[in-house]
């Protein structure tokens, strides 16, 4: 793909990505079927922004269209040192945020590495749609994560050209 390909694919990938955050981080409401309603959405609505990152740093990265699978750890394998370190190290320290502020509440509550998030967000694309089961391993990014992850997409974005 030429660099100015690249840069409309990663500008609608990135208009998905935020709108999807948007909806997330929209008020769930006060009742308990609302709040279990937007939990549901948003459980979703992560994997497939994460899909959605992994997808444009290849794209970024490789300089060609990303594969049309959801097997992310296929996907993340090609992907440049400097973008995996960056996405291991944001994601860790979405982790410990996480940790930290449910270890008032919970000691049961784990927060799983990139890497199980990853292997396991295709199961929650591909069926969570249809019975709404959660699989095992949850993903620890918050909003600090995502900005960060996004900021690097646009420095990564306005270098292709520059």
């Amino acid at each position: 793909m030429k660099d100015v390909e690249i840069q409309e694919q990663v500008k609608k990938k990135l208009f998905l990505l935020n709108s999807f955050l948007h909806t997330a981080s929209l008020p769930s409401g006060g009742e308990s079927d609302s709040a279990l309603k937007h939990s549901v959405t948003v459980h979703f609505l992560q994997s497939v922004v994460m899909e959605l990152i992994i997808k444009v740093f290849f794209e970024l990265d490789c300089k060609k269209a990303a594969p049309f699978t959801h097997n992310l750890p296929k996907i993340y394998k090609n992907l440049s040192a400097d973008t995996k370190s960056m996405l291991e190290e944001k994601f860790n320290e979405a982790r410990k945020r996480r940790e930290q502020q449910f270890a008032m509440i919970s000691s049961d509550v784990v927060f799983h590495s990139l890497s199980d998030v990853l292997i396991n967000n295709e199961k929650t694309v591909k069926n969570f749609k249809y019975d709404a089961m959660a699989v095992q391993f949850n993903s620890s990014a918050d909003n600090a994560f995502y900005k960060e992850v996004i900021d690097y997409i646009k420095m990564k974005e306005s270098r292709l050209i520059a």
